[in-house]
């Protein structure tokens, strides 16, 4: 009797043994199968803490916390937390606009309209972005209409209705509240990997907020 109780132990215990063993490789596919999906995940952008949203190398923070003044979006955006080298959002492409008019901001339906500050601004006459990038100089003057001319508007505005948006030019202060969009890129080597040279690799440095060819 006790001989057939060592008996089943011992077939129980290698049972155990053998599925143990034979889910190792199992086990390793899983966890590589996770490493795998979380690069993606930080490739794509999920790095951005909420409710921040990725595109092209940087984090999109829609900031519905109103701001009183250009000059309060500007700061605001300069002060967040926990993220380095933020500004307010200047576009810098069509595929941008489209992202931040999509994505980010939303498009309206119905009667509802919206109007965020940008990093565009009027300096001797000329409009330029944050970057002194002039705005007629890019593919975004396509958008740009400017109705009040003759209220000598100085600060830029992405004004946002049902089946239609464009770049204008608005109050720096008004008495209404207004929204804004910070911007902070989180991937340098985005738009700079052909900096490396043919053999060279970009590495991202993100203490410095930087990169280096390597």
């Amino acid at each position: 009797m006790i001989y057939r109780i060592f008996s089943i132990v011992f077939i129980f215990i290698h049972t155990i043994n053998n599925v143990q063993t034979a889910s190792i490789p199992k086990r390793g596919n899983e966890v590589l199968q996770i490493l795998k999906d979380i690069k993606e995940k930080v490739k794509e952008g999920t790095q951005c803490l909420p409710p921040s949203k990725y595109f092209a190398g940087s984090c999109y923070t829609y900031m519905k916390l109103l701001a009183s003044s250009w000059e309060e979006a500007h700061d605001n955006c300069l002060s967040l937390p926990k993220v380095l080298d933020a500004r307010l959002l200047v576009i810098d492409s069509i595929a941008e606009y489209e992202f931040v008019e999509r994505d980010l901001i939303g498009r309206k339906s119905g009667s509802d309209s919206v109007s965020v500050y940008l990093g565009l601004r009027k300096m001797n006459d000329t409009w330029l972005w944050s970057n002194n990038i002039p705005l007629q100089e890019t593919s975004l003057n396509r958008y740009w209409v400017d109705n009040n001319e003759q209220l000598a508007y100085e600060c830029g505005i992405i004004w946002l209705a049902r089946n239609i948006s464009l770049l204008t030019a608005a109050a720096c202060a008004e008495q209404a509240l207004r929204p804004y969009v910070c911007k902070h890129t989180i991937d340098r080597c985005y738009n700079n990997s052909g900096g490396c040279g043919k053999y060279g690799t970009c590495v991202n440095i993100p203490l410095m907020n930087s990169y280096k060819c390597r």
